[in-house]
């Protein structure tokens, strides 16, 4: 059985992990850890000055500082999740990051692995605000290919 495990920093992120870890044969399942960034926003340097007045090039390498900042975050939260997994006893863990909405990486990802189930926190946002801004764990559900277990 193969498990994609959707984590961020999140505590709900977490929670979900301790969920997916209780449900495993440890012996024999694999453990796919996913980390989704969403892109950072660039522009054309030659188009769009700094913010506070900087210069293209300022600004570019700011994004770029961005970008930076948050992939070592994201390969943090790996390291832990992985950690926890192999303290858990799981044989087989996977560790992917990737870059993009992560409402449809991890239904993309789930289905280019073959995974038998998705395990994703939520973070139990109002109905206002899943209208507005959306809800990751509503879309993985509505369409991933293969099962899903929200955890709140």
């Amino acid at each position: 059985m193969k498990i994609l495990v959707a984590v961020d920093a999140t505590e709900t992120s977490h929670h979900a992990l301790e969920q997916a870890l209780q449900l495993l044969n440890l012996q024999t399942a694999t453990v796919l850890l996913l980390s989704v960034e969403p892109p950072v926003i660039t522009t054309s340097t030659s188009e769009l000055p700094g913010i506070f007045g900087e210069s293209p090039e300022v600004a570019w390498q700011e994004q770029v500082e961005v970008m930076d900042l948050e992939k070592g975050r994201a390969q943090t939260t790996l390291t832990w999740a992985e950690n926890i997994c192999k303290q858990a006893g799981v044989q087989f863990v996977v560790s992917r990051m990737e870059v993009g909405d992560p409402k449809h990486v991890i239904c993309e990802v789930a289905e280019q692995e073959a995974s038998n189930l998705i395990v994703i926190g939520t973070h139990n946002k109002g109905m206002i605000e899943r209208v507005f801004m959306g809800s990751v764990s509503d879309y993985v559900v509505h369409h991933s290919a293969c099962p899903v277990l929200v955890v709140s």
